[in-house]
């Protein structure tokens, strides 16, 4: 395996773990009842601010979790394959 298809699966990683954490954070939101708008904002002032959390929170909730949703199986897809090779 060369080395740009192992920094891939690197980020690739990393991007998943923060989607899911962007998901749940927003579906908790929601369950709390919290209007997800607000919530995106809080986070654009708080120390999970980044320009990552700042593009995916973009948008529709509903869109803000299916795009989560697939980047996350995209993810998981590309974690199984690392972990394959790995173990």
């Amino acid at each position: 395996m060369g080395f740009a298809t192992k920094m891939k699966l690197v980020v690739s990683m990393l991007v998943g773990t923060t989607l899911a954490g962007l998901s749940e954070s927003l579906a908790l939101s929601t369950k709390l009842g919290l209007n997800v708008t607000d919530v995106l904002e809080v986070l654009r002032h708080s120390s999970a601010n980044s320009q990552f959390i700042r593009e995916k929170g973009r948008g529709e909730c509903l869109l803000a979790f299916i795009d989560c949703y697939f980047a996350s199986i995209v993810s998981v897809h590309d974690s199984v394959f690392l972990s394959v090779l790995l173990f």
